[in-house]
C-alpha cells in the first residue's frame, strides 16, 4: 500500500478550517474549523501503515486585493510540526551544519552530511527561545537505538529543527534551567523561516529574508523504516523519485 499524495491546505483568509475537511478536497473549498482539521489530519497520519508517504503541503497566504484583504507578509515560519517518540534521539541530515544556521546566517556552515542527537542540537540560550535550525536540507533521519525511525526528504530542500520542548514551553519559560522536557520529540519541517532579528535590539531583518504574501508549495516525503538504511543517501534519492 502506498499513499501517493496528501494535500493539506492553509490560507490566512480562512476564518476557520472545517471539521469536515477531507484529504484531496479541492482548494476552492473553504472549511470552517482549524482545530478539528488539524486533529483530523493528525488522526489520518496515525492511521497510515504504508512504508512510503508522499506529502504535498500547500501553504497559502493571500495578497492584497480589491475585496479588502490586505495580505499577510512576514510570517515567522511556514512549515509543519510533527511529534515523534521520545527515543527517536539520533539525528542525521544532509544540509548545512554542523551548528544551527538560518537563511541570513548560513554562509559559514557548509553543506554536508552530519550526525548528532536531539539533545546536542539544543542551543542553551540563557532565555529559552527558538533554536537549532538547519537550512538547505536535502534529507534528514531520526532514529532510536534499535535503528527504527523515519526519513524525511525534500525535493526542493527544506529547513528543520528538533527539540524536546514545545514552542509554548520555550516561549513561557524565562530561564534555561527551568525548562521541562516533554515525553516526545518535536520535529519542525519548514518551507521557510524568517531571518534572525526583530528590531527589538538593533536593526530588523533584511527584506529579502522575510516571507511574502502569496502561495507556497512545500513538498516532502515521510519514509518510516524498521532498520536504519545502510545507504541513507541512496534511500533518500529513491524516495524523491516518487511523483
Amino acid at each position: 500500500c502506498q499513499v501517493r499524495e496528501v494535500a493539506f491546505v492553509f490560507d490566512s483568509d480562512w476564518d476557520d478550517i472545517s471539521s469536515n475537511i477531507k484529504i484531496n478536497d479541492p482548494v476552492e473549498k473553504r472549511p470552517r474549523n482549524f482545530y478539528s482539521a488539524a486533529r483530523n489530519f493528525k488522526e489520518y497520519m496515525r492511521s497510515l501503515k504504508n512504508r512510503d508517504i508522499y506529502l504535498e503541503i500547500f501553504v497559502g497566504h493571500i495578497r492584497k486585493n480589491d475585496a479588502g484583504d490586505k495580505g499577510l507578509d512576514d510570517l515567522p515560519r511556514i512549515g509543519i510540526l510533527l511529534k515523534l517518540p521520545a527515543d527517536f534521539e539520533n539525528v542525521a541530515w544532509f544540509g548545512r551544519g554542523p551548528q544551527e544556521n538560518y537563511c541570513d546566517r548560513k554562509a559559514g556552515y557548509p553543506v554536508g552530511f552530519y550526525r548528532s542527537t536531539v539533545d546536542a542540537m539544543h542551543v542553551p540560550y540563557i532565555m529559552p527561545q527558538e533554536n537549532g535550525q538547519r537550512t538547505d536540507v536535502r534529507f534528514a533521519a531520526l532514529s532510536n537505538a534499535a535503528g527504527q525511525g523515519i526519513l524525511i526528504t525534500a525535493p526542493e530542500h527544506m529547513e528543520f529543527s528538533v527539540s524536546r520542548y514545545s514552542m509554548q514551553t520555550l516561549y513561557r519559560t524565562m530561564h534555561e534551567h527551568e525548562l521541562e522536557a516533554d515525553d516526545c520529540i518535536y520535529l519542525k519541517l519548514d518551507f521557510f523561516q524568517r531571518g534572525l532579528g526583530t528590531a527589538s535590539c538593533g536593526p530588523d531583518t533584511l527584506e529579502k529574508y522575510r516571507s511574502k504574501a502569496g502561495t507556497c508549495v512545500f513538498r516532502f516525503h515521510l519514509c518510516p523504516f524498521a532498520e536504519f538504511p545502510a545507504e541513507l543517501s541512496k534511500t533518500a534519492r529513491a524516495a524523491n523519485q516518487i511523483s
